[in-house]
């Protein structure tokens, strides 16, 4: 398991962690790898009075999600939810994701279905998407709403996002 993180600097600093979880009682396997760094600049309040831009995205490729079993032939279904464990944390900035591509499928036949639209990120479970057999490569984007002048600069805020496989 690898940890990512988001990072804004300069006036900000936004940390997003990410973790795969698997239900204990599963046989499939989560690997949830990538990294994010964002910089926040001064320069870009073009104009006196004015706020940041206030939505910041990464690359559509920044998370990769791996799901398999062993035989990889098997089409056992699945469904990946996700959560945010926020720690230090300003509430008017949100995290978002989605998913950006089907991967690529390992199991011959294997689908995937839902998580194409981003969707706000909360501190209880939701369903992100779902599929059959094993795929690779699933990648998946972050959005960064609510950044403002009025958020303290200088502060380290961060949040988890943690992804849970269960087998159904």
């Amino acid at each position: 398991m690898k940890l990512n993180r988001i990072h804004i600097r300069k006036l900000l600093l936004i940390t997003l962690v990410l973790v795969g979880v698997q239900n204990v009682y599963s046989q499939a396997t989560l690997t949830v790898t990538g990294d994010w760094t964002k910089n926040v600049e001064a320069s870009e309040i073009t104009e006196a009075g004015n706020d940041f831009p206030g939505v910041y995205e990464s690359s559509s490729t920044v998370t990769s999600i791996d799901i398999s079993k062993s035989p990889t032939s098997e089409l056992f279904p699945w469904k990946l939810d996700v959560h945010g464990e926020k720690g230090d944390w300003d509430n008017r900035l949100e995290i978002w994701l989605q998913r950006t591509d089907n991967g690529t499928a390992i199991t011959p036949g294997a689908t995937i279905t839902d998580g194409t639209v981003y969707q706000q990120v909360s501190n209880t479970d939701q369903s992100f998407f779902s599929g059959t057999g094993s795929i690779s490569q699933i990648h998946v984007q972050y959005k960064l709403t609510g950044v403002t002048v009025l958020i303290p600069a200088g502060v380290l805020y961060g949040t988890t996002i943690v992804y849970t496989l269960t087998e159904q």
